[in-house]
């Protein structure tokens, strides 16, 4: 895994391009590396020699450089995660392309896996619900004109989390329900409404289901059912 290589933001940064130009031209040179990275090409030296160090790329002076296949995988990782955030700053918060490739750049090296498989989770939900999709960035703006004609504090978001994170004796209420409007409906049947308080009686990181007690009965709950219903933990 990326974390295995203890990489410095910066050396992510050098594999990352390194992978970019094999992937356009099979091969990546000093002078095109330097270029894109706006470095000099003795920086560039520097880290190649590193990274052939880690194993990560094949690099002798004066010859093209390429990645090991330890070099492609960890090239991927880093690629995938700045192609997440590129994608929920672009296609989720409407950031221009541009804005959100900087950004992207940035926090990509800190993105824990925890966060990223959740990021990678919702940015699905979006994409297979386009009206979700759509109502989502409605509100957003929404909220963004209320908010900019509006000196007063903003109020604080809830703490929102997914049902299936939660663990035994756990106390919330129903947030919002995800998916669509047959699994919205469903749920609603089943007394999972937003607004609905919820104890989880027992289920934890290695149980595939949640038994939770609503009013005054109880049922069980699939993790992957559980994990479309977003709720707000009680302190």
């Amino acid at each position: 895994m990326l974390r295995d290589y203890d990489l410095s933001p910066s050396l992510e940064d050098y594999l990352e391009v390194i992978w970019d130009l094999e992937e356009i031209n099979t091969v990546a040179r000093v002078k095109d590396i330097s270029e894109r990275l706006d470095v000099k090409r003795s920086s560039v030296t520097i880290a190649l020699r590193t990274l052939g160090e880690k194993g990560l790329v094949n690099y002798s002076p004066y010859a093209t450089i390429t990645l090991t296949n330890e070099g492609k995988r960890v090239g991927a990782e880093i690629r995938q995660k700045h192609d997440l955030l590129r994608i929920f700053f672009t296609e989720i918060l409407g950031i221009d392309i541009v804005t959100a490739n900087s950004a992207a750049c940035m926090m990509e090296h800190g993105l824990a896996p925890s966060i990223q498989k959740r990021l990678e989770t919702f940015i699905a939900i979006i994409h297979n619900d386009e009206s979700y999709r759509t109502d989502l960035i409605t509100r957003m703006n929404d909220w963004d004109e209320v908010h900019r004609r509006d000196d007063s504090p903003v109020s604080p978001l809830p703490l929102v989390t997914g049902l299936d994170t939660l663990t035994a004796g756990d106390e919330c209420v129903v947030y919002q329900i995800l998916g669509n409007n047959s699994v919205k409906n469903r749920f609603t049947e089943m007394g999972l409404a937003c607004g609905q308080a919820i104890k989880v009686l027992a289920g934890g990181a290695e149980s595939e289901t949640l038994q939770i007690q609503l009013k005054t009965y109880r049922m069980s709950l699939k993790k992957l059912d559980a994990a479309q219903i977003l709720v707000e933990k009680s302190s």
